[in-house]
């Protein structure tokens, strides 16, 4: 086979910075029909994630930023803490994850981002421009914080410790109408944050999927790190009893959900087309499914951190009385800026730690800024001329202008009054225009589109499908949860305040402009696009909501458009079913004698590796045992990968969990036990039970037959058997003994209470953690000097020795306790429990 050499022509158009004009021409000019999406999608941004990790940690970064890390903990706390959490997640599993997936399922087909992505329906292009502007607005004032966080990230510990509120740190001004002068050191800060967003921007997704791993990988690690320091501080259990308490009667509370959706939307970045975007520029047969998953699982994991972070900080600051923990005390930046720098500074090691916290502020804002800039400018390349479009060093150029324009838009955030700002447009930007375009998502995809067709989408980008419950909740569920937030939006409106200052009224009629006018493109598009077709207003309005047969996937980005397929490859061109591998292999293939090139017969001196036909070795696995029965026949199959997974999980999470572990750690000293198990797990235990699942999967078989691929290893899969015999023979009698205490607790006199029964032993004695008998106590210790001040010694001198059945004698249980911790065991008679 020879291979054609490039053309002179070729050689001499290429540049240096990526451009290819022979390329483009050779795509444009392709028999194979390219949407203008799929094109520019190919040679927009000329490249995609380099690893498919890269793109899932990406998503989760730009999930888990300055919202979650700061708001949720303040929100969570002006709600009676951990209720808030419940409300979160129930929107989150009814609204929050599903649009994600729809967003992800969308910008993974069209191959692009939302300018790209919503010409699926004529109408609706008006969404692609909304979305972007949400994101410019939210772009503007989003990197403040950290702004903040660098510069306190090298100042002193006490500087933010001996003040009560971020203003006194800032040392802001009067208010919004009082910008006051620029603060050097804010606009220095500035500076430096957006050359660090323009450096890490400067390849496009492939730099951006360099940084996530610090953005994310190594923040989340701080994450952890800080929140196990601070809940093994002394105080801390009290904070977190407060964020894990259950006030119910706060699902009641309408504007608790309002103010959980409004949180939800901005964290998870619901209607600015930033996960379209990211999922734009993954391989087109990536599981959206799995990383939708995923990237919903990070964001909430990330909640839990930062919750237990800031109420550890609450718990040991003094601050757990549910008096004083409410919105009004406290702000969002007041929680991490003040409390927690607060509680560091009581610490050892406290610039370590303020160090370590502000870096993980800096990393996790960061990684979600750079998500909304390379959304803006990849809608912003749509505008430029296709061959400035396709250059490098033109892509630079509006990367530079945005950061530009975006820092000098900035100063104002960076003057005196610039809390104020931030505050402004925190409250206002995305408070009604989230709602409004996700809702237009739900309708235009699910009803107009066609759920049905979305779910064939999936099938053609991961060849399966899931429950159908999805097409439901898009077309329901979603639309409906997402209109009442936009009623109770309505209805709970309150002005805007922050500590003891109110914002004036033009400032909220302003803020209102501001909420509503991302949304105009909708509507405008939707009549300028009726406006300019031909016919009855009804034929118009058909007509605009047709998806065109130009808009799809197309030739994938990682596929060269001039490539001609072998002629052995007969394919009908269909712009909806991509020419590569798995489509071509699945709809499109027509391979002629197929039989033949099956028991085509391979020369041996060849290629000795290969025996039989060239796909005989593909096709089939020879265990050496062909006269017997297949075992997979007759074996069976999960009627879904989620009976697989919950039945490996239920297999892994036993009694060894619940019972034998905690034993060994008591054993073993406590939590350092966990340390070595971790070390197992990661280098023995993950490894081989990747292994099984991989050869099992394969193979399709049991233990017994699949280790016949190795005849001299036959014998391991029989020690597998035995094994799990000899297991299961003891196991089954634990869960003996835990259903003989099952029922034995449905008595009205528990049995294991006395020691009365026929077969307690001679050593019998109560349990020494809940001695309600003043019978078994060392009466001589109460006449010690060391106990005369506790208040209840006179209580047990005067108890009766004869209260056998005083279980619930709340006053003897209390003084015991009490004096158990002043002397310990020794108070007790009984020498077994010493």
């Amino acid at each position: 086979m020879s291979l054609k050499p490039p053309s002179a022509s070729h050689e001499e158009d290429s540049s240096l910075d990526g451009y290819d004009p022979g390329q483009e021409a050779t795509a444009r000019s392709s028999p194979y029909r390219l949407s203008d999406g799929a094109l520019s999608g190919h040679t927009e941004e000329h490249c995609t994630w380099d690893r498919q990790l890269e793109y899932i940690l990406a998503c989760c970064s730009f999930v888990n930023g300055i919202d979650t890390f700061l708001w949720f903990p303040k929100t969570a706390a002006s709600y009676g803490g951990g209720v808030f959490f419940v409300i979160y997640l129930l929107l989150t599993l009814t609204c929050g994850f599903p649009i994600l997936y729809m967003e992800t399922i969308l910008g993974q087909y069209a191959r692009g981002g939302p300018v790209i992505s919503w010409d699926v329906i004529p109408m609706f292009r008006g969404l692609g421009a909304a979305v972007v502007i949400v994101s410019t607005f939210i772009s503007l004032y989003y990197g403040t914080p950290v702004m903040w966080a660098m510069y306190l990230l090298v100042q002193p510990i006490q500087l933010a410790s001996t003040c009560n509120t971020t203003g006194d740190v800032l040392q802001v001004s009067e208010g919004i109408g009082h910008s006051g002068h620029l603060v050097w050191y804010f606009v220095v800060c500035l500076v430096l944050f957006w050359s660090l967003v323009f450096t890490i921007l400067i390849l496009g997704p492939r730099s951006l999927g360099k940084v996530v791993y610090l953005t994310y990988g190594l923040a989340q690690i701080l994450a952890v790190s800080l929140m196990i320091h601070f809940c093994s501080q002394e105080g801390a259990i009290l904070g977190v009893k407060f964020f894990l308490n259950m006030k119910w009667n706060v699902l009641g509370n309408l504007e608790a959900w309002v103010d959980a959706g409004k949180l939800m939307f901005v964290s998870l970045g619901l209607g600015t087309g930033s996960i379209t975007s990211l999922a734009g520029y993954t391989h087109f047969h990536s599981h959206c499914f799995r990383n939708s998953l995923l990237t919903i699982m990070a964001h909430l994991v990330g909640m839990l951190i930062s919750g237990f972070i800031t109420f550890a900080a609450l718990g040991i600051n003094g601050h757990t009385d549910s008096d004083s923990i409410n919105g009004e005390n406290m702000t969002g930046l007041d929680f991490g800026f003040t409390l927690v720098t607060s509680v560091i500074s009581k610490s050892s090691d406290s610039n370590m730690w303020k160090f370590l916290y502000f870096l993980s502020l800096i990393l996790f804002g960061v990684g979600t800024q750079c998500v909304y800039i390379q959304n803006i400018v990849s809608a912003l390349l749509h505008f430029l001329p296709d061959r400035w479009r396709f250059r490098w060093k033109f892509k630079c150029s509006v990367l530079a202008a945005v950061c530009v324009v975006a820092m000098v838009i900035g100063l104002l955030l960076a003057s005196q009054g610039g809390l104020f700002v931030y505050y402004y447009c925190q409250h206002y930007v995305g408070r009604l225009s989230l709602f409004v375009i996700t809702l237009c998502e739900c309708v235009s995809l699910a009803w107009v589109y066609g759920a049905q067709r979305l779910w064939n989408n999936v099938s053609d980008m991961t060849g399966t499908t899931d429950s159908p419950w999805w097409k439901l909740t898009w077309k329901f569920l979603t639309p409906l949860v997402i209109f009442v937030l936009i009623v109770l939006t309505a209805f709970h409106h309150h002005p805007l305040s922050y500590m003891l200052y109110e914002f004036p009224l033009l400032s909220h009629c302003l803020g209102l402009v501001i909420s509503v006018l991302p949304i105009v493109p909708v509507p405008a598009y939707a009549v300028w696009s009726v406006w300019k077709k031909e016919g009855s207003i009804k034929n118009r309005i058909k007509t605009s909501i047709i998806t065109s047969s130009s808009w799809g996937p197309g030739q994938l980005a990682n596929q060269e458009p001039g490539n001609e397929l072998p002629d052995y490859v007969i394919c009908t061109p269909d712009n909806h079913k991509p020419e590569n591998a798995l489509a071509i292999l699945t709809a499109n293939l027509f391979i002629p004698n197929l039989t033949n090139l099956i028991t085509a017969q391979v020369d041996p001196n060849e290629d000795p590796e290969m025996s039989g036909g060239y796909l005989t070795d593909l096709m089939t696995v020879d265990n050496g045992d062909s006269d017997e029965e297949e075992e997979a026949s007759y074996r069976g199959n999960w009627s879904s990968r989620m009976d697989f997974v919950l039945s490996c999980l239920g297999y892994v999470v036993g009694l060894g969990n619940v019972w034998r572990f905690p034993y060994l750690v008591y054993r073993n000293g406590g939590g350092a036990f966990f340390i070595p198990y971790i070390i197992m797990l990661i280098f023995c235990g993950i490894p081989l039970l990747y292994m099984e699942l991989a050869f099992g999967q394969y193979a399709s078989l049991g233990p017994t037959t699949v280790w016949r691929a190795v005849p001299i290893f036959k014998g391991i899969g029989i020690s597998m058997v035995l094994a799990s015999t000899l297991v299961g023979i003891y196991y089954n009698m634990v869960n003996a003994w835990a259903f003989h205490y099952l029922f034995s607790s449905m008595m009205a006199a528990l049995p294991w209470l006395t020691c009365s029964n026929p077969w307690n032993q001679d050593t019998c004695s109560l349990n020494k953690y809940e001695i309600t008998n003043c019978s078994w106590l060392n009466i001589s210790h109460l006449y010690e000097p060391t106990v005369n001040n506790i208040s209840c010694v006179e209580t047990l001198l005067n108890c009766s020795l004869t209260n056998q059945t005083m279980r619930m004698n709340n006053p003897v249980i209390s003084c015991i306790s009490e004096l158990r911790d002043k002397v310990g065991d020794s108070i007790f008679l009984n020498s077994s429990w010493q």
